[in-house]
């Protein structure tokens, strides 16, 4: 028998390169860690987000003190009679004029998941109200009391190709677009699909569609839909440029007003009113004045249809004269048109530390350009008609 004496610093030698060869293997296959997490807790993601801001809200001296609150007349319902409390302040003229600072703050907390190859899942909470679907900041100065926390996003999506891509539930938005449409923190529910084939000289062709609904009544014939699609196309221009164009329609379904008779079922077309308003929109009274020549309900006067050019213009090919003239006795120009421009400088997201972004814009959106209840609730407070 012959034994080969190792000496002390071989052997330390052989246990380091074997000690190396196993963490490596450990590291490669993901066992026998320290604090190694389980398999199926490593496909799910958490993001949190929290936003502090002074918001000040400045106002002209003329600003006017008799305008309609629609929003507070519709929610007081068509037998509701309006008073002083449903205008602005007519019985303190100079409190429309109070400029005003508000401290507010935005928390969110979204959860991410990846079921398999195909399928993931997303959940996310925010602060916000079940009242107004474009406001998701909480103003501070309610007594101390505690906020309301509520469900912004829950939807599965479907990829079998990375050309096709599903969600269904209540989602981001699925839309290409800045901000003149759609309010930055508006989730729409439905299902919407995108359809992406990547092309020559560095060009893709992407296809989009969604339907969603926005009111549920029970009835075909009642229910509120918008349904949507967009084409466009994405290029690379080499040396860190790219660019995108895209075209959009959306196309809503029984969302203008229907006058209710003048007897009988005096409520019957309520429901015709909307949930939700800002300010900006033609409505007009479609409560039974013959009941009260007081009562009030407000509706949509014109249909929305719009055809978005991206970026940005937009314009409701639905606003007929006419229709609106016999709807409301209203006799009023086309004010259907909007755009918006900006240009800017820094990062493209604010993800680090050291990142920052300056923005210079201006935007115009008309009258009835778009639906008010949707735009963006911090530019001029929300709504249409507004520009700058």
């Amino acid at each position: 028998m012959r034994v080969t004496y190792l000496p002390q610093a071989v052997r330390e030698e052989i246990r380091e390169e074997l000690r190396k060869d196993v963490m490596t293997q450990a590291r490669a296959e993901g066992w026998a860690l320290p604090g190694a997490v389980p398999p199926w807790l490593e496909r799910i993601s958490l993001n949190a987000e929290m936003l502090l801001r002074l918001q000040a809200d400045l106002f002209q001296r003329g600003n006017s003190t008799q305008w309609l609150n629609y929003q507070a007349i519709n929610a007081a319902g068509s037998l509701n009679i309006p008073n002083a409390s449903l205008y602005t302040n007519p019985s303190d003229p100079s409190a429309a004029a109070d400029n005003r600072q508000r401290l507010q703050v935005r928390t969110r907390l979204g959860l991410q998941g990846r079921i398999s190859e195909e399928f993931s899942a997303g959940l996310r909470l925010t602060t916000g109200n079940t009242s107004q679907p474009v406001v998701t900041v909480q103003t501070l100065g309610n007594t101390a009391n505690r906020y309301s926390v509520v469900l912004d996003h829950a939807y599965l999506k479907f990829s079998p190709s990375p050309w096709l891509e599903l969600a269904r539930g209540r989602i981001p938005n699925p839309w290409f677009g800045s901000d003149l449409v759609w309010g930055p923190d508006l989730a729409f529910e439905g299902v919407a699909g995108t359809l992406r084939r990547p092309g020559k000289h560095a060009l893709a062709l992407w296809l989009g569609a969604g339907a969603f609904p926005l009111q549920e009544l029970g009835s075909a014939s009642r229910d509120k839909w918008l349904y949507g699609t967009q084409a466009g196309l994405d290029w690379d221009l080499g040396r860190g440029l790219s660019g995108r164009l895209g075209l959009a329609y959306y196309q809503y379904t029984h969302l203008t007003g229907v006058a209710n008779p003048a007897s009988g079922d005096f409520n019957v077309n309520d429901y015709t009113a909307p949930q939700y308003l800002q300010k900006g929109n033609t409505v007009f009274n479609i409560a039974d004045t013959m009941l009260h020549a007081d009562a009030a309900l407000y509706a949509l006067a014109a249909d929305p249809l719009h055809v978005t050019v991206l970026g940005d213009y937009v314009r409701n090919v639905g606003y007929h004269p006419a229709e609106v003239l016999a709807r409301s006795g209203l006799s009023l120009a086309p004010r259907v048109s909007g755009y918006h421009l900006r240009l800017s400088f820094g990062a493209a997201e604010l993800a680090n530390r050291r990142d920052w972004q300056v923005q210079l814009g201006y935007r115009h959106l008309e009258r009835d350009a778009v639906l008010d209840e949707f735009t963006d609730p911090d530019f001029h407070l929300g709504g249409t008609d507004t520009g700058g």
